[in-house]
């Protein structure tokens, strides 16, 4: 009876490795996968997340402003920092706080010294 146990607890062990192994395998299947779609490149200009970019299309107010609609906010509306990227979609999030998202060729990379 001992030995039948040992056995069954020797099996479950083996088992549960194996699953361990198989969750660290696809871990970094999953891995590679998230870095190559990082990596693909973008069209004409390849954003990354935490590039500084400006809105080149027409802004318009968001719902929820609550403030003065002046030149200083428009300027403020299209700056933007990217925080992910869906396909075709580019997330940013303009120094205003407002959280949006443009295709690519609406978009255009600021330099440092803008």
């Amino acid at each position: 009876m001992n030995t039948e146990r040992e056995r069954d607890i020797n099996e479950l062990t083996e088992e549960l490795q194996n699953l361990a192994l198989r969750t660290r395998q696809v871990e970094e299947k999953l891995q590679s996968l998230r870095q190559e779609q990082e990596d693909k490149p973008t069209g004409d200009s390849d954003y990354k997340v935490g590039d500084t970019v400006t809105i080149i299309n027409q802004v318009r107010k968001p719902r929820t402003w609550t403030g003065v609609w002046s030149p200083a906010a428009i300027i403020a509306e299209r700056r933007a920092t990217v925080t992910h990227i869906v396909e075709d979609q580019v997330w940013i999030v303009t120094e205003n706080g407002t959280e949006t998202w443009r295709a690519r060729h609406n978009l255009q990379q600021r330099r440092n010294d803008e």
